[in-house]
């Protein structure tokens, strides 16, 4: 069985989909953000829930800082960069790309519901305000799935190339002890200023699984330290596209901790191609970082990402960026499994 219901929070309308294995709940208005992600199993919710004064649902304004006000969990789509910028394409410098892109503080259109009695599926739209490009996502459960399937299309209405980076930004509630599960072919990532501080190093990569005796004790970076570690970082993977690993199946999860039960361990993630999506992205947030004057969260992001730089300016100095030819279209798909 699959059901499709429509609530309203806040004056926003709210479209949760659900089987008897898995729910989630979208909010059109406010860049189509997934605001819940649940088993049905367990009663779960896997990602963070906004607290305080960010508790309830509010319309962003266009360019907006997202992490003084709206990085407050949820589910989040960024693009055609992450940092707040100048665009990229010199004939179209003057165009300033707000923090965390166009698409969280747009409102999407819902055009298409399909629902049947084997699956519902719900598209949704996002057309660029700085930029001649349309973006849509469609979301597909069906009756007997442990996942969502994710299609993506981006639409360059335009004569000249765009290039872009574009990220999930999936923020998960970290539990002590949790496992951050990645495939073997996501073996190193790129450094940034937080793992260097924190670990005293320099170096500009790290393998993974990070492992690193600090004051006397073991730090395993794949699993969820104590939120008293204080610890943030953004790392990002080497390009999972090229030859020598292409057409991987990649897989990214977070699994719940063991339980002196000896319970099963569910795990919520993402699967997806490499030869469909190059990188992938993973912020690691202990109670270390806020771009608010909000306590810091206690979070993990795991985050499929096309482009290996928060900067889309950036990722062009690293010819690590993707692009999209004149009037074309590009797809890409990822699954959200809870198993």
């Amino acid at each position: 069985m699959v059901s499709l219901q429509k609530s309203i929070k806040d004056g926003f309308e709210l479209i949760t989909i659900a089987n008897n294995t898995l729910s989630f709940t979208v909010v059109p208005a406010i860049g189509a953000k997934i605001i819940s992600l649940k088993s049905m199993l367990t009663g779960r919710e896997w990602l963070e829930q906004p607290q305080g004064a960010h508790a309830f649902l509010k319309q962003p304004n266009y360019g907006e800082s997202f992490v003084n006000g709206f990085d407050c969990g949820g589910w989040d789509e960024c693009f055609p960069s992450i940092n707040g910028e100048q665009y990229a394409l010199p004939a179209l410098r003057h165009v300033l790309i707000p923090d965390h892109g166009e698409l969280w503080c747009l409102p999407w259109q819902v055009t298409e519901i399909v629902e049947s009695s084997n699956f519902i599926s719900l598209t949704l739209r996002c057309v660029g305000k700085q930029l001649p490009y349309v973006f849509t996502r469609t979301l597909t459960l069906a009756a007997d799935a442990n996942h969502i399937d994710i299609q993506y299309q981006l639409t360059n209405n335009s004569d000249y190339q765009l290039p872009f980076v574009w990220s999930m930004h999936p923020i998960f509630a970290a539990e002590k002890g949790m496992t951050i599960a990645l495939s073997t072919v996501i073996n190193r990532f790129k450094t940034d200023s937080g793992f260097k501080a924190f670990f005293n190093t320099d170096a500009i990569t790290a393998q993974w699984p990070y492992k690193k005796q600090q004051q006397g004790k073991w730090i395993d970076l794949d699993k969820v330290l104590a939120p008293d570690s204080h610890f943030s970082c953004k790392l990002y993977s080497d390009d999972l596209s090229t030859d020598a690993i292409k057409n991987q199946s990649i897989e990214v999860a977070l699994v719940e901790p063991p339980s002196a039960s000896g319970a099963y361990q569910q795990r919520c993630g993402f699967r997806y191609d490499s030869h469909d999506i190059s990188h992938f992205g993973l912020w690691l947030n202990y109670r270390g970082w806020s771009g608010s004057d909000q306590p810091p969260a206690y979070v993990v992001g795991l985050e499929p990402c096309l482009g290996g730089a928060d900067s889309l300016n950036e990722a062009i100095k690293r010819d690590d960026y993707y692009f999209i030819n004149p009037n074309s279209k590009r797809n890409w798909s990822v699954q959200c499994f809870i198993v």
